[in-house]
């Protein structure tokens, strides 16, 4: 995620959100598109962890970062 952020900050790109979320869960009515915290390298760190050793996570450590390219 860290790595993606930088990406964004280099190419001039805003955060809007992340799956799963930096900061807490995703709820039944919430909107993928809504802008959410990006948290700190903290907050990053453990979602990384947990997407690691979770077992909600099968993938192994697939997740999606969206933004949009700022004007």
């Amino acid at each position: 995620m860290g790595d993606v952020l930088n990406w964004f900050q280099k190419y001039k790109i805003s955060f809007i959100s992340s799956i799963p979320k930096v900061i807490g869960k995703f709820g039944d009515n919430e909107e993928l598109f809504r802008k959410q915290l990006i948290g700190d390298i903290v907050d990053r760190f453990n979602v990384q962890f947990e997407m690691i050793f979770n077992y909600q996570f099968k993938e192994g450590g697939l997740f999606m970062m969206i933004g949009k390219k700022k004007k």
